[in-house]
C-alpha cells in the first residue's frame, strides 16, 4: 500500500494477486489440519491489520487474504507468525502467538 503509487499492472502488480475463494479455503482447511508452529506470510490477520492502521493513523481495508488468515489464527494459534507487507519492523504478542512484521531490506534470525 506505501508503494502502490509506484506499482505497475501484469510487471510488479497482479490482479490475480490473491487466492481465489476455494484456494482460501483449501489453505484454511490445511493449516487447522497441520497446526504449524510457524508461520511466514505476506501479510497477517485482519485484527493485526486492523491494529497496524491504528498504530500508523489511517484506516484500512483489509483483503480477504487477512480475513482467511484472521480465520486461520482464530482456529489454531502457531508460536510464532512473520510477515512483511507493511514495511516496518513491529513485534506483538497476542494470545500465545508472536507476531513479527519484517520491514523492508531488514533481516531477522529465526
Amino acid at each position: 500500500w506505501f508503494d502502490a503509487k509506484d506499482r505497475r499492472p501484469n510487471v510488479d502488480w497482479f490482479f490475480t494477486e490473491q487466492l481465489s475463494c476455494d484456494q482460501l479455503q483449501l489453505a484454511y482447511e490445511e493449516f487447522i489440519h497441520i497446526k504449524p508452529r510457524y508461520v511466514v506470510s505476506h501479510t497477517c490477520p485482519s485484527s493485526i491489520a486492523d491494529n497496524l492502521a491504528s498504530l500508523l493513523g489511517f484506516q484500512y481495508q483489509g483483503s480477504q487474504t487477512e480475513l482467511c488468515l484472521e480465520y486461520m489464527f482464530r482456529g489454531h494459534k502457531p508460536e510464532k507468525w512473520f510477515f512483511g507487507h507493511w514495511h516496518l519492523s513491529w513485534q506483538r504478542r497476542l494470545a500465545s502467538t508472536n507476531f513479527q512484521c519484517v520491514n523492508i531490506n531488514e533481516i531477522i534470525k529465526l
